[in-house]
């Protein structure tokens, strides 16, 4: 299978950084916690057969907004 095909039956499984997998011990999921939970998303027998991954981008808080907003 090759290009669009190949999309179309693909298994994609969606990760968010912050909250899969903490790699250091910090609170936080990193890129290290998700290298070493790859053999339970593809290539262990019993993983979840996902063809590929897709990180969602991670975008840092910005605490100078107001947390509410007034509607003059």
């Amino acid at each position: 299978m090759a290009g669009a095909e190949c999309r179309r039956h693909a298994t994609i499984y969606q990760i968010y950084l912050l909250s899969f997998a903490d790699g250091n011990d910090d609170g936080y999921g990193d890129l290290p916690g998700i290298v070493d939970r790859l053999g339970h998303l593809a290539g262990d027998p019993q993983s979840l057969g996902v063809d590929a991954i897709w990180l969602c981008a991670q975008v840092p808080r910005c605490r100078t907004w107001p947390r509410s907003v007034d509607a003059a």
